[in-house]
């Protein structure tokens, strides 16, 4: 007979292993559900060239009111992911808009989209640096519930350790956070700017682990608009906190310079928006 805690933590594994692939399929096909929820999609509207820089892509598209604009907080936008003739480039006033109401849950989306498309954008750098987004986000889901849920189902018999290898689903997500940066610095380099990333700065907890990484977001999207001739992208966040849109921070530099942290007159220009749109739909 087949001890009924093991058959419970077996159960439980098959059940996340499951979810798992289930949702790398969803995922795969979420980006393609766009015409059944109205939103335009045209596979002719864009049309895409290497240049001879190796791993650049450049996307010219035409202008078409099927494309989404840049720069737009909309649930078109939201959908958008790799599977798009276009990928939208997401940035910081996006990630957070969609991020904050989601509890994060739409941050996972977006880290699988970016991850997708640096794949393919870094074709030539080795298979471990550009491993998409199911692989990097599948060990680090696995790694963190399978010890907690097989805690819970096995409870005593299992040894006292057991539930800290979810560490190492922790430890997983941060390599690949670290890569990320690492390669967001070599696509500014090969696009003439300077590294704008601190890389180490994902080990520092709180202050400057979130500093690099909204500079992730803002100077991702801002090289996917270059790269891809879409032009300037509209980013109120950034323009209100200038850390994230500076060429390089260091970290005395941010301590040191109050200009970086807010900008007084991006925050009265947006609240002036904001009145005025009101105002206008009143």
């Amino acid at each position: 007979m087949i001890d009924r805690k093991c058959w419970t933590a077996t159960k439980a594994t098959i059940l996340i292993v499951s979810f798992t692939g289930y949702a790398s399929a969803f995922s795969t096909s979420l980006p393609r559900l766009s015409p059944a929820l109205g939103i335009p999609f045209n596979p002719t509207s864009a049309r895409i060239s290497r240049t001879t820089r190796p791993g650049v892509i450049q996307m010219q598209s035409q202008q078409q009111e099927s494309e989404i604009p840049v720069g737009e907080v909309s649930i078109r936008h939201a959908l958008s992911g790799p599977g798009d003739p276009v990928p939208v480039p997401r940035t910081v006033t996006q990630v957070v808009s969609y991020s904050v109401p989601t509890a994060l849950g739409w941050y996972g989306w977006y880290k699988f989209c970016v991850e997708e498309e640096l794949k393919e954008r870094f074709s030539y750098l080795p298979w471990y640096r550009r491993l998409g987004g199911r692989w990097t986000l599948g060990p680090f889901v696995i790694g963190l519930t399978v010890p907690q849920v097989l805690t819970l189902a096995l409870g005593d018999s299992l040894p006292e350790w057991f539930p800290a290898l979810s560490l190492l689903g922790v430890a997983w997500i941060y390599a690949v956070q670290l890569d990320l940066y690492l390669r967001i610095n070599l696509m500014a380099k090969e696009n003439g700017f300077k590294e704008p990333l601190q890389p180490l700065w994902v080990f520092v907890p709180v202050l400057f682990n979130l500093i690099v990484g909204l500079r992730q977001v803002h100077w991702l999207a801002k090289l996917n608009a270059l790269e891809k001739d879409l032009g300037d992208l509209s980013d109120p966040l950034a323009d209100i906190f200038p850390f994230i849109k500076a060429e390089t921070v260091g970290a005395l530099e941010f301590v040191q310079s109050p200009s970086l942290w807010v900008n007084p007159s991006a925050v009265i220009e947006l609240i002036s928006k904001s009145l005025k749109s009101i105002s206008e739909e009143a």
